[in-house]
C-alpha cells in the first residue's frame, strides 16, 4: 500500500478540484516525511507552471497543510480543463537482485488528472504536450513530468514512467 499525496486548487469560479499521486510509504519513525513533503511541494510547484492557478487551497500526505481560500485570479482557470497523465509501472521486482518479490503491477498503465490546465501551451490541433519519444513541448512540461516520475508511484508501489500527457475536459 502506498501513501497518497493530495493537492486541492480553486479555479476562477471558486470551484475546488483535487488531484494527487501515490507516494512511497512514510517510514514508522517518520524520518522520510520531510523529504516526502519536499517532493509534494516540488510536484505542486512544477505542475503549477502549466496550470492556470495562483496558489493551492490545501496539500498534504498524512497531515494537511492549509493554503489560500481565494480563487485563482486567472479568468481562464477552469477545473474542468485537465492534463491527463498516462504512466506505466516499471518495477518488475521489489527486491533486486534476488528477484523473489514480483510486482504484479509491472507493465500496467494508469492515469492521473491535473486540473486547471493552461491549455494555451498546446500546439495547434494537438492535445498532447508530452510523449516518451518526443519529450515535452516546453521546459515546464518536461520538468513537471520529471518531478512526477521522481516522486509518484503506481498503485502497486512501483516506480513509474510517464507515457504521455494530453489535455482533456472533464467535470470530476
Amino acid at each position: 500500500m502506498t501513501e497518497r499525496a493530495n493537492i486541492t486548487v480553486i479555479d476562477f469560479g471558486g470551484e475546488k478540484s483535487s488531484y494527487g499521486y501515490n507516494a512511497i510509504d512514510i517510514l514508522p519513525d517518520g524520518t522520510n516525511y520531510p523529504a516526502m513533503l519536499t517532493g509534494l511541494t516540488d510536484f505542486a510547484n512544477d505542475w503549477s507552471a502549466i496550470q492556470r492557478i495562483d496558489n493551492f487551497n490545501s496539500r498534504g500526505l498524512t497531515f494537511v497543510e492549509k493554503g489560500s481560500n481565494l480563487p485563482s485570479s486567472d479568468p481562464e482557470s477552469e477545473r474542468e480543463a485537465k492534463w491527463l497523465v498516462t504512466y506505466q509501472d516499471i518495477t518488475q521486482y521489489f527486491d533486486p537482485p534476488t528477484n523473489l518479490i514480483e510486482n504484479t503491477g509491472f507493465g500496467k498503465t494508469f492515469t492521473l488528472e491535473i486540473p486547471c490546465a493552461d491549455l494555451s501551451i498546446r500546439l495547434a490541433n494537438d492535445d498532447t504536450i508530452f510523449t516518451q519519444i518526443g519529450g515535452g513541448i516546453t521546459p515546464a512540461v518536461t520538468t513537471a513530468v520529471a518531478t512526477t516520475e521522481l516522486h509518484a508511484r503506481s498503485p502497486y508501489g512501483g516506480l513509474i514512467e510517464v507515457v504521455n500527457v494530453r489535455s482533456v475536459g472533464r467535470n470530476t
